[in-house]
């Protein structure tokens, strides 16, 4: 599951995200839920304690449960990426560092990194929060990339594409200095700006004239719908024998399938805006069947699971088709 942009329910529509989280723990083994991952504003005025109490109330709901889940500040939880005290007060290294999962933090969570093995894959989810970067955070999150090469790498942003698909300023520097010299990146997630939009780059990492990696880049931010977003949350089923990725939007408060309807307009050779499966090549980077973190299942239930398919039953009340899950 994929969360972004939260902030309008910190100060205004205060019932929809409880709503959602519960929503997702209720739904957490029916649907296969491994992991969440979140790109950041969790308010809209980082010097409003009562929008952080809202919130970090609304994520405990995760907590309490034992859900993984990984997140990063973005712009208005830091002032535009001057000061994100106000954040890790209520979502730094603290909250999280009990977490078998988490891997280790950067400047008190302005960045992190979440190890876990799904699917008989090796992951790495790599955050950095902000808008703007030093050096010395390109630094630290090449280190990491580089510790952690044997893994399949997503790097999680907040601001990176613009609402027509290309890459900010921001983003082109990531991109540049963070993407590029790090072959086990094929993903980038990120919010930020409004819309719901996707980026494809192939790359040639051994200068052969050839490319051997194609690096997916989505941005899903719904916080400009009605009521600050409707609820809408992207969820991606990660299907590592098959090697694909299917992506689809749904919220629970409205028991409604697919933010933006889809439209051939916007379609392409994945699909449409809010309903689409990429191929991803997951071979280089399959478990060799240590102690890393699948924390819902042992590996002997990894197993039994990895040769299920996604069941009928995975169909919320009233949402008109099938929502996705892990399969192995």
């Amino acid at each position: 599951v994929w969360q972004s942009d939260p902030q309008w329910y910190s100060f205004k529509y205060f019932d929809i995200l409880p709503q959602i989280n519960e929503w997702v723990i209720d739904n957490r083994e029916r649907l296969d839920i491994k992991y969440v991952v979140h790109t950041g504003d969790f308010v809209d005025l980082p010097n409003k304690q009562e929008q952080w109490e809202v919130m970090t109330k609304a994520y405990d709901i995760w907590d309490k449960a034992g859900l993984p889940w990984g997140c990063l500040p973005g712009n208005h939880d830091t002032t535009w990426s001057k000061d994100w005290s106000e954040y890790s007060k209520y979502f730094g290294k603290s909250r999280f560092e009990g977490n078998p999962w988490y891997g280790g933090d950067y400047k008190d969570n302005l960045g992190h990194y979440d190890l876990m093995t799904l699917g008989g894959v090796d992951f790495i989810f790599l955050y950095i929060g902000g808008i703007e970067f030093s050096q010395e955070d390109y630094d630290w999150m090449n280190g990491v990339l580089q510790t952690y090469s044997s893994r399949f790498a997503v790097l999680v942003t907040h601001e990176y594409l613009n609402v027509s698909g290309g890459r900010t300023s921001s983003g082109a520097k990531l991109y540049k200095y963070v993407v590029n010299p790090n072959p086990n990146i094929q993903l980038v997630f990120c919010g930020d700006n409004y819309n719901s939009v996707r980026r494809v780059d192939k790359m040639d990492d051994d200068g052969d004239g050839v490319a051997e990696r194609t690096v997916f880049q989505m941005m899903a931010n719904y916080q400009d719908l009605t009521n600050g977003g409707n609820g809408y949350m992207r969820f991606l089923e990660f299907d590592t024998q098959a090697g694909t990725i299917a992506a689809r939007t749904y919220s629970p408060y409205l028991q409604d399938f697919n933010a933006y309807d889809n439209d051939d307009g916007n379609k392409d050779e994945y699909g449409y805006q809010d309903e689409f499966t990429i191929p991803v090549d997951f071979s280089a980077y399959k478990s060799s069947g240590g102690s890393d973190m699948d924390t819902t299942t042992d590996s002997s239930e990894a197993g039994a699971e990895a040769t299920e398919k996604p069941s009928a039953d995975a169909t919320p009340p009233t949402g008109g088709g099938k929502l996705p899950l892990f399969v192995g």
